[in-house]
């Protein structure tokens, strides 16, 4: 059995709601999401999930209290600097009881401990 990693303290700002681009107001007005970010490698094994990776925002360094948001499927690095790192993928909703996805973006800027958080 695999030893699940840790995550490193974050915040995340959601650059997306259902798919549509948030306003700049929309997002000033907005609190960040704060916990601990990780990548995490595909399932492999019979029943797997058919995600290259998956990036998440756990509740503690472990994973073992669930995600603050949803996960970020298959997350690509569009870009990096002084303000974060942005990230670019999908997210997996239900929407009139369909399964959709919505493409999503996350600023994620990594905090120096967990007193940030």
């Amino acid at each position: 059995m695999r030893k699940r990693p840790q995550a490193v303290p974050a915040t995340v700002r959601l650059l997306r709601n259902n798919g549509e681009r948030v306003t700049k107001e929309q997002l000033d007005a907005s609190e960040p999401l704060r916990g601990y970010f990780i990548i995490n490698p595909p399932e492999t094994g019979p029943g797997a999930r058919r995600f290259k990776s998956i990036a998440e925002l756990w509740r503690t360094p472990g994973g073992e209290y669930g995600d603050v948001h949803k996960p970020l499927i298959n997350p690509v690095i569009e870009k990096w600097d002084e303000r974060g790192a942005i990230f670019s993928g999908y997210e997996i909703n239900t929407m009139d009881g369909r399964t959709v996805q919505h493409v999503q973006v996350w600023l994620v800027k990594l905090s120096a401990g967990a007193g940030e958080l």
